[in-house]
Formats: structure tokens, C-alpha cells, sequence
């Protein structure tokens, strides 16, 4: 066997190199004549090569591509900061505030490590030191820094390539223009007194390379993209080479390996047919590393993706369908009211009533409204909860007070529903504490009127201990209860058991998110501890218990609380400006003001408003801020730079706290939202004016 072999071998050791046909000829020969164990060696011999090739080529687009994508992200963040930047200046140009100026430099040092690195990977021999501390003053991750090296220094002559570096040059030798103007703002702003009209040439210049510098951007990107585009298909070609070679040395191994291959595909379908049907739970055996066992996992891996897409596609229809069902019910909660105000204000115009009608129509009105305000202050409240903005104030207060005042609020609705209310106190402890009182009050509120809402006969009780360093409510109820379905979307903005909930109960479905998030800005939670159809929730509250021994409690006031009588005429003799452009306000500030002595004037807008304030005399100014002609901001701003220095008082229906802090900024001294009654309007104003000025009034 072994002499014949030999004697094979030798006779096609040197191939008759004739012609094309003869050589294949030969070839077929040499390869049928050698033992079947050396044809498997060689195949796996070429395969191996084949596929290292593969590997090599995938882990050279990988990281190609992987340097292309830190180049568009490093680009991202330099338009940022180039951004931000202009932001900051434009803010010291305004505020003249050494900090904006500060901060627009910090957002420089970006663009500026991103030049270093430039200019050091044009240079024929690169630093790499330079390079890297340049990219990560630009805040590039430093894992993406040696591909984005290697990328420019084998495909810098691409002419893609090239032309986003022209354009990079072009957007550092603008920063570099753009430096200068702030160093020219800095030298402006400094002087005194800034020449205004000189700070606003140069903010105009600083607009205009704001936008020379978008341009740079785009053109970066898209050249960057061509180039990536231009990369992504020369390594399509080579990978489809590298495919169409592995796939045509894998023909000689069909047969061989039949019963294996075709086991393989049986279950690849299988796997594949039931992900078709909707079935994920079936998983396709990876039995080996060869492309069939790369094939399974990348159809799990698939079948993985498809089945979380699928989940998230359901979540997000389920979100959806939350929130449209919200809005619904917010459409209802708001024009309930509103219809009620409307309704009961036309009724109010009939010449017919008796004065004890109209007080009790007006009753109404006034009641319906406070009820609508609660129900945009829980709107407003759930946006800063998704924002995270939700924010608490800290104060001394007494415990046993707050609690006396939700009682007495709670106790009328309990009373009419036929409810026991009880709150019971067990242990000895501090009544002085630490917290936000009135944040507490709105969680206690909430959850305590829930269960009084949700509770049609029997007794609602609040136990209140200190334990653990936290001072826990326990509210039990003998209400309607709560299904395992609704327990799942209790503490989810948007949701409220659901729609039979609503329509019989009503409500915004808010109240509990507010309330547990309140919970734990002040170091505690609220749980649902237990809950059972038809006999009743339990729910606790905590927060952190901070006892104050040697502190006096700061007074609580309750909504209730109105000014007295004695209080008539706390401005008599001031003269206030009402700068407002409705008319019916103007007539409700009037109304307050007057009863209270003051002599009032009014202005419809803020440049009338600033011209009165130039002209006038006045104690104080009410000033509305989204006014025709001129806002409230650019009013105020306006008088203090014309040496008004008397109190202002911003008036608005913006409720947010960033908007009482705009106010604050543009010059004014203390800030009401609208809508307000006589007690918080007098009440803002006499804190504003010098106490040396107003009337001595005894209680």
C-alpha cells in the first residue's frame, strides 16, 4: 500500500504544465491519490487560516469602525461644548457674572484638547503622549483614543479623511476667532461703566461664528461619513471574499459530515419555526463552534432581541394607552370644576338672588376652584417627579399641631361619608421635629383622604410611632380594597387601578406617586402593607425623625387661615402699581388692594408699567410677566437699571420653582403665583414693604 502510494505520488511530482486543462487535470488527480486523513488535514489546515483571516478582518472593521464612531461622538461632544459655550458667554454679556465666564472657558478646554490632538496626528511622527492628553482634555473615552490613532494613520490619504480634517482645521482656526471675542467681551464687561452697545456688536459676532461653526460641523460629519461609508465597503468586499472562500472550501466537507449538518439545520428550522410562530422559549442547541454553532447563537441571540422588542413594543402601547386614558381623566377632573365655576358665575349675574345665594354660590365657585388649583398643583407636581425635580424645604415644627390640622381638614369629609376618622399616638416621643411640614401634610392628605374616598362605611385609623429613627404612620381602612392587578400599577405615574376606579371614585391617579417620592426626599417611603377585597387597605408612610428639644416650632397655617378684620386697612396711605394685562385681574387686585387702604393704579402692559414707574411715585409694584409689548422680566429689569430700587412683585400664573427663581434674577423681590387670594397677596406684600412703613395694628 504504502509502495503504490509513493509510486502515486511521484508520478504527479512534477505536473505537465501545458495548458489550463492539463494542470486542473493534475490537480484532481494529486488530490484524489492522497489518504483521506490528509485531505481532512488539509482542509481543517486551510479552514483554520481562513477563518483566522476572517477573525482578523472582523476585528480590524470592528475597531475601524469602532474609531469612526469616537470621531462622530468626539465631534458630538465638541459641538456641545462649543454650544454651551456660547451659552455661558452669552450669559456674562448679560449677568456680567464672573462664574458664566468661568464656566464658558471650561467648556473651551474641549475643542482645545481636540486641536492639540489634531495638529499632532497631521505631524509625520507622531507623540503619541500628545495625542492622548489632547483627546482626553476633549473628553474622548480613553479605551477609543489608539483606534482613533490607527484609523488616521492608515487612512489619512483617504480623501474623505482628509477633507473632515480640512474641515476640523477650519472649526479650530473659528475657536481660535471665537477666543478672542470672549477675551474682547471679558475686557468690555470689565470696564466700567460696560458699554452695552459694544457687548452687543460682539455677542453678534459671536452668533454669527456660532453659526460659521454649525456649518464646519455638518460638513465634518459628512465627510466623516463618506469616509465611513467609503471604509464600511472595503471591508464588505474583504469579508465577502473571506465568506466565499470558507463557503467554497466547505463544499468538501458535505458528505463527510452529513448526518451532523443536516441534525444541525433539522433543529436550526425547528428553532427558527417555532420564533416564527411566536414561540421564544424553544432555543437552538449550540452543539459545536463552526458556523452552525455561531449560527444557533446568533438565532437565539435573535430570538432574544425579537422577544424583548416584542415586550418593549407592548410595554410601550401599554404606556401609551396609560397616558391617553390620563389625559382623559385630566380632561374630566379640569372641566368638572371648570364647568361648576362656569356655571354657578353666570348664575351669580342674575339680579333675581337673594344675598344668601350668592354667598352660597360664591361658596361654590370658590370651593370648585381651590379643588382645580389642587388638581394642577398634582399635574405640576408629577412633571417634577419624571424631571426629578421635586424639591422639599426643611423647618422646626410641631408634630401634634400638623396632625390637629389634616385632622380638622379630613374629619368634614369623613363626617359626610358616615367614616370614623381616628388618629392615635403610641409611644413617647419629641413633638418638636425636622422636615418639610408642609410636604408631610400633602402625603398624609393624600393618602389619609384616599382611604376615607375609597372607605363607604366603618372607620379609617392613623397609628403614628417613632421607631427605628423613623417616624411611621400606619393607615388602616375598611374600604373597597385592592386586586393584585391594581397593587402593580399603585405607584406608577399615569395609572390608578383602573377605569371602573375612576368613574366611580374619580380622581387623577397621581397622588400616590407624588406621595411616595415626597416620602423619600425626606429619608422615608410609603408601601402598601396589606390589602383585601372587600375589607380594607393598609398603608404606611415614613420619614426620617429628626427630634428638635431646645428649638421653637415654626407656626403651621393651614389653607384655612384668613386675614382678620383687623387687617382692613394694613396699607392705608400706599400707592401700588398693578402692572397687569387682563382686565378682570386687574379688577380682583383692586378689589383686595383697596379694602386693605391702598391706592391702586394700573398699567396693561410692562412697557406702560415702566414708563408709570419712571414718572410716578409708588410704595410697591405688582408686575404680571407674560405681558404684550413688553414681559415682566425686561419691565423689572428695565426699572432697576433706572434706579427703582422700591419693592417688586412678580404675579404669574408660571408656577414652576425655576420660574420663581427667573424672577428672583430679573430684579424682583418676591414672587406669587396665580392663582392667589387676599390673604397670601396681603400677606406678600406687607412682608415686602419696610415694617417702619406700615400702620400699628393691634390684635
Amino acid at each position: 500500500m504504502k509502495s503504490t502510494l509513493s509510486t502515486t505520488l511521484t508520478t504527479f511530482a512534477k505536473p505537465p504544465l501545458k495548458s489550463f486543462k492539463a494542470i486542473s487535470e493534475w490537480w484532481v488527480k494529486w488530490w484524489q491519490a492522497l489518504p483521506v486523513s490528509k485531505k481532512l488535514y488539509g482542509v481543517v489546515g486551510v479552514m483554520a487560516i481562513l477563518i483566522a483571516a476572517e477573525l482578523l478582518t472582523l476585528y480590524f472593521a470592528m475597531t475601524t469602525l469602532s474609531a469612526v464612531r469616537a470621531f462622530v461622538g468626539g465631534e458630538g461632544l465638541w459641538s456641545k461644548a462649543q454650544k454651551t459655550a456660547v451659552y455661558h458667554l452669552q450669559k456674562y454679556a448679560i449677568t456680567h457674572d464672573e462664574k458664566y465666564y468661568q464656566n464658558y472657558l471650561e467648556q473651551l478646554k474641549i475643542p482645545l484638547g481636540d486641536r492639540q490632538a489634531r495638529i499632532e496626528l497631521e505631524k509625520k511622527d507622531i507623540n503619541r503622549d500628545l495625542v492622548v492628553a489632547g483627546f482626553l482634555d476633549g473628553e474622548i473615552h480613553p479605551q477609543d483614543i489608539p483606534p482613533m490613532i490607527n484609523l488616521v494613520k492608515r487612512f489619512y490619504w483617504e480623501p474623505h479623511l482628509a477633507r473632515a480634517f480640512e474641515r476640523w482645521r477650519e472649526g479650530d482656526q473659528l475657536i481660535s476667532e471665537f477666543m478672542l471675542l470672549g477675551e474682547s467681551l471679558k475686557e468690555t464687561v470689565r470696564n466700567e461703566p460696560a458699554n452695552a452697545e459694544k457687548i452687543e456688536n460682539i455677542m453678534m459676532q459671536v452668533f454669527e461664528l456660532d453659526e460659521h461653526l454649525t456649518q464646519a460641523e455638518k460638513e465634518f460629519s459628512f465627510a466623516l461619513g463618506e469616509a465611513s461609508r467609503w471604509v464600511e465597503n472595503l471591508l464588505m468586499v474583504v469579508l465577502l471574499l473571506t465568506v466565499i472562500a470558507i463557503e467554497g472550501t466547505g463544499l468538501y466537507l458535505t458528505v463527510s459530515f452529513a448526518r451532523g449538518l443536516t441534525k444541525s439545520l433539522l433543529e436550526l428550522n425547528q428553532a427558527a419555526t417555532r420564533v416564527g410562530s411566536g414561540d421564544f422559549s424553544l432555543r437552538a442547541p449550540v452543539n459545536s463552534t463552526d458556523e452552525l454553532g455561531q449560527l444557533a447563537i446568533s438565532l437565539n441571540k435573535m430570538t432574544d432581541n425579537i422577544q424583548q422588542q416584542v415586550s418593549e413594543r407592548q410595554n410601550a402601547e401599554h404606556a401609551s394607552e396609560t397616558k391617553n386614558l390620563f389625559l382623559a381623566n385630566m380632561s374630566h377632573e379640569i372641566r368638572t370644576p371648570l364647568n361648576a365655576i362656569l356655571g354657578f358665575a353666570e348664575i351669580l349675574s342674575d339680579s333675581d338672588l337673594s344675598p344668601q345665594e350668592r354667598v352660597h354660590y360664591a361658596a361654590i365657585i370658590k370651593r370648585t376652584g381651590a379643588s382645580l388649583t389642587s388638581i394642577i398643583n398634582d399635574i405640576l407636581d408629577v412633571t417634577k417627579v419624571e424631571a426629578e425635580q421635586l424639591s422639599v424645604v426643611m423647618k422646626t415644627f410641631s408634630l401634634n399641631q400638623l396632625i390637629s390640622d389634616i385632622y380638622a381638614i379630613l374629619r368634614l369629609r369623613a363626617e359626610e361619608k358616615g367614616v370614623e376618622l381616628a388618629f392615635h399616638k403610641e409611644g413617647d416621643f419629641t413633638d418638636v421635629i425636622q422636615s418639610d411640614p408642609a410636604r408631610l401634610r400633602q402625603i398624609l392628605v393624600n393618602i389619609v383622604g384616599n382611604s376615607i374616598k375609597f372607605t363607604e362605611r366603618g372607620k379609617v385609623q392613623v397609628n403614628y410611632e417613632v421607631k427605628d429613627h423613623q417616624l411611621t404612620f400606619t393607615v388602616k381602612d375598611t374600604g373597597t380594597g385592592i386586586s393584585a392587578v391594581q397593587m402593580n400599577r399603585l405607584f406608577k405615574p399615569f395609572s390608578q387601578g383602573d377605569n371602573s376606579v375612576r368613574k366611580k371614585f374619580g380622581g387623577t391617579g397621581l397622588g400616590l406617586v407624588i406621595a411616595q417620592k415626597l416620602a423619600q426626599l425626606l429619608g422615608g417611603d410609603v408601601k402598601l402593607e396589606d390589602s383585601r377585597i372587600g375589607q380594607g387597605s393598609c398603608f404606611s408612610i415614613s420619614i426620617a425623625y429628626v427630634p428638635m428639644l431646645s428649638v421653637q416650632p415654626e407656626s403651621i397655617k393651614t389653607p384655612s387661615e384668613s386675614l382678620s378684620t383687623a387687617t382692613n386697612k394694613l396699607l392705608e396711605g400706599k400707592r401700588v402699581l398693578v402692572v397687569e394685562d387682563s382686565l378682570d385681574n386687574q379688577l380682583l387686585a383692586e378689589l383686595y388692594l383697596s379694602r386693605s387702604g391702598a391706592q391702586v393704579e394700573f398699567a396693561n402692559n410692562g412697557l406702560e408699567g415702566l414708563n408709570k414707574i419712571k414718572s410716578n411715585s409708588y410704595d410697591l409694584v405688582l408686575m404680571d410677566i407674560q405681558m404684550p409689548v413688553m414681559d415682566g422680566y425686561t419691565a423689572t429689569q428695565e426699572a432697576r437699571r433706572s434706579g427703582f430700587r422700591l419693592p417688586i412683585i412678580a404675579l404669574t400664573g408660571f408656577a414652576m420653582k425655576e420660574d420663581q427663581q427667573k424672577c428672583l434674577d430679573a430684579g424682583c423681590n418676591d414672587y406669587l403665583a396665580k392663582p392667589f387670594d387676599r390673604h397670601s397677596l396681603i400677606k406678600c406684600i406687607t412682608k415686602a414693604l419696610p415694617s417702619s412703613t406700615l400702620p400699628h395694628l393691634s390684635t
